[in-house]
């Protein structure tokens, strides 16, 4: 016992008193019994005489006495007995040899060894091996000197089980002499739950200190690592975020202990992605508990157990980082040794890890901000907040810009400084609108500059609800649309003057048709009496003449009716459901001699109902069927009309396997009056895709033509599928 007094000795932690056995005193008449404690005291019966001699020396008891003091040591004996062995701490005795001379029960429980194990083997036995040597000393060093320096005194030492485990151990030492021989008895304490618990707190304010005191999150997740796995015996760790993009695990953070390499594990780990279910972290990512393996190198859903093996990794164990019930990630530690799973150690990696996942999350969201307040400060556009009274709380550079006031002048000051005079009602009904939680959203409006001029701003505005779930306060965001609403009445001043051009050109167009139809139906109908009765009379050239005659009145004719046609397109538009597919059959039904005479297929799938004007509807069906029949070349024509739902609206298909175009003239094939062929190989005046443009753009939708890859082509239009009021001319 005095040699493990010896020993590099801990001073035990400051804690509240507690009771111990009294230690015995030194001489204080102890003495080494049976394995047991006995104390020895003498009284004097009365009636006795003194017990003492003429010399003055003490006397031997009677043998009355002698016989009193015998049962009260028996007594004494019973009673110390009983003590020892009941005490919750374990009470060890060893002579000055230190050899063990008594061992109770707790003391038993303590080390796993029964008293007939230990009584009369050295002490050694109940040390780690590498405090031998110290033991021996201080051992020879009490015999040499008799130093008892720690003795009184209650110091801390590491002990040893008898299956070799070690634990932390409180040591109150006391010495006492028997029969001219020295004997120590150590009262005995296990502090592993209280060294544990410790041991455990210190690993928390480690970590977090980390955390508060680190610069940024790769710096702090690689000291908490660290910080954790060094204090609760881990050899490494590392930290999973997820990548939202990819929908998987990446690892963020590693850290090793220097005891080990794990290059092999390390680089996998670097390189290897987790979804949800899929190894150690996608199972805690799953189910958002924590997970311990007590070997991975047996665990099949343990991708990385080949590199496992290779570097001796055996026990993980891996624990969600929430915030605020928010997944985010996961921390995983890994050692070379088999460790079940342990509930105190697991509350506690629990509780840490919500605090690095609480961190983690606040890091999010300060680099969130810091970025928000970058593109604030740094947006184009006047962004300021104002206070649910209407007072200007922030300004960023673009209001600076926009406005004239900079950020001191701005804020604190009423929003009513930007409002032109006469528009009070307007600033209230704002305020009332954020106030309710209402986001108002491109609202067109007019703003006053610190110079008193206006200008015409787009506001976008939203509330903001405080931490108490009240809208406390609003984010403005106003674009400058002076130059765009320029531009607009610009533009509006140039439509209505194109209208007027174009409702005056279509009046003359209109005017010139009729204007022209007279003298056509004249020249018609003389050529044709001309031929009825003088047909005889004329020689072969003059025949000739009559007939181009007829045919440039045919064709002028046709002109004329294509030109009235064009004209009435937009003049009357009427919007109602219209069953595109009867449409359709309308107009086959209108082509059917050229249908006939071709030979040729229409193809009709099913076609929906759509608000549009029917007469105009059916003529450019009608004309697109015409045309594709006109241009169908040396194939028998096939011609295929479809339709299929294109967002809001209805997208239209009529293709064949004619002629086709070039992709060059897809989109003057479009311009009235244009042609891609003579007039000689097919037949027409160019006006007819002209209408068809007109129609779908008087629906408010879009033609085009896509020709095709090896023959035909195909015509595609749309037409918006809700009711909208018709476009306007020209």
């Amino acid at each position: 016992m005095p040699g493990w007094a010896g020993l590099p000795a801990r001073p035990p932690r400051a804690r509240g008193r507690r009771r111990h056995p009294d230690p015995p005193r030194p001489g204080g008449g102890l003495s080494p019994l049976g394995g047991a404690l006995r104390r020895r005291r003498f009284s004097r019966r009365p009636g006795a005489g003194n017990g003492t001699d003429r010399g003055g020396g003490s006397v031997a008891p009677s043998g009355a006495v002698a016989s009193d003091l015998a049962n009260e040591l028996r007594e004494d004996d019973a009673r110390y007995r009983a003590v020892v062995e009941t005490a919750g701490d374990g009470i060890v005795s060893a002579d000055a040899d230190g050899v063990i001379t008594s061992f109770n029960q707790a003391a038993e429980r303590m080390f796993g060894y029964t008293r007939d194990e230990v009584v009369g083997r050295p002490l050694t036995i109940l040390m780690p091996e590498r405090f031998h040597d110290a033991h021996r000393a201080g051992l020879q060093r009490f015999i040499a000197t008799g130093e008892r320096h720690l003795i009184g005194r209650t110091v801390e030492v590491t002990a040893r089980r008898k299956d070799g485990a070690e634990f932390p151990l409180e040591l109150s030492l006391a010495s006492w002499e028997a029969e001219g021989r020295q004997f120590f008895t150590g009262v005995l304490r296990d502090t592993t739950d209280r060294t544990r618990i410790e041991q455990y707190f210190a690993v928390e304010r480690a970590v977090l200190h980390v955390l508060s005191e680190a610069s940024g999150t790769h710096e702090a997740l690689g000291g908490a690592l660290q910080a954790l796995a060094e204090g609760t015996g881990w050899d490494l760790g590392d930290v999973w975020t997820v990548d939202e993009e990819r929908a998987v695990l990446r690892c963020q953070s590693l850290w090793r202990s220097p005891a080990i390499e794990a290059d092999a594990f390390r680089a996998l780990t670097r390189q290897t992605t987790f979804r949800r279910g899929e190894g150690l972290p996608g199972r805690v990512w799953e189910s958002c508990r924590p997970a311990w393996i007590a070997d991975v190198q047996l665990d099949e859903n343990f991708p990385r157990r080949p590199a496992a093996a290779e570097d001796g990794l055996h026990a993980a164990i891996a624990l969600p980082l929430t915030s605020g019930g928010q997944f985010i990630g996961v921390l995983e530690l890994l050692s070379q040794k088999r460790r079940p799973p342990d509930d105190e150690l697991l509350n506690l990696l629990v509780v840490i890890a919500r605090e690095v996942g609480y961190f983690v999350e606040r890091k999010r969201t300060e680099n969130s901000l810091r970025e928000l307040a970058t593109i604030v400060e740094s947006a184009g556009d006047a962004i300021m907040g104002k206070s649910a009274d209407g007072l200007i709380t922030s300004w960023n550079a673009g209001a600076e810009r926009l406005y004239g006031y900079t950020r001191e002048e701005a804020v604190g000051q009423s929003v009513e400084i930007l409002f032109p005079e006469g528009q009070a009602r307007e600033l209230q009904e704002l305020l009332e609108r954020a106030h309710t939680g209402v986001r108002i959203e491109r609202y067109e409006t007019v703003r006053r500059r610190k110079d008193g001029s206006e200008l015409d701003v787009s506001l976008t505005i939203a509330p903001v609800v405080g931490g108490n779930g009240h809208r406390t306060a609003a984010v403005a965001i106003a674009a400058d649309i002076s130059r765009q609403k320029r531009a607009e009445r610009a533009l509006a001043a140039t439509a209505a003057e194109l209208e007027r051009s174009n409702a005056e050109l279509e009046r003359f167009g209109s005017i010139a048709a009729h204007d022209l139809s007279e003298p056509l139906r004249l020249i018609s109908g003389f050529a044709e009496l001309l031929r009825k009765r003088h047909a005889a009379d004329l020689d072969e050239e003059g025949n000739q003449f009559l007939e181009t005659i007829e045919n440039a009145s045919e064709r002028m004719g046709q002109l004329v009716d294509d030109l009235l046609t064009y004209a009435r397109v937009g003049r009357t538009t009427s919007r109602e459901p219209v069953a595109c597919g009867e449409l359709v059959e309308q107009a086959v039904a209108s082509l059917s001699v050229r249908i006939a005479e071709s030979d040729a297929r229409v193809i009709v799938a099913p076609l929906p109902v759509v608000h549009a004007d029917a007469s105009q509807l059916g003529q450019l069906f009608q004309n697109l069927i015409s045309n594709a029949l006109k241009f169908a070349g040396e194939l028998v024509p096939e011609v295929r009309v479809s339709a299929e739902r294109d967002e809001d609206a209805w997208r239209f298909s009529v293709a064949d396997n004619g002629i086709g175009i070039e992709p060059r003239d897809a989109e003057r094939i479009f311009d009235p009056f244009q042609r891609l062929h003579p007039r000689d190989a097919f037949p027409g005046t160019g006006i007819g895709l002209g209408i068809c443009k007109r129609v779908v753009e008087l629906h408010g939708g879009r033609i085009w033509a896509e020709p095709g890859s090896i023959e035909g082509t195909e015509f595609r239009f749309t037409i918006p599928d809700s009711p909208s009021p018709p476009a306007g001319r020209g």
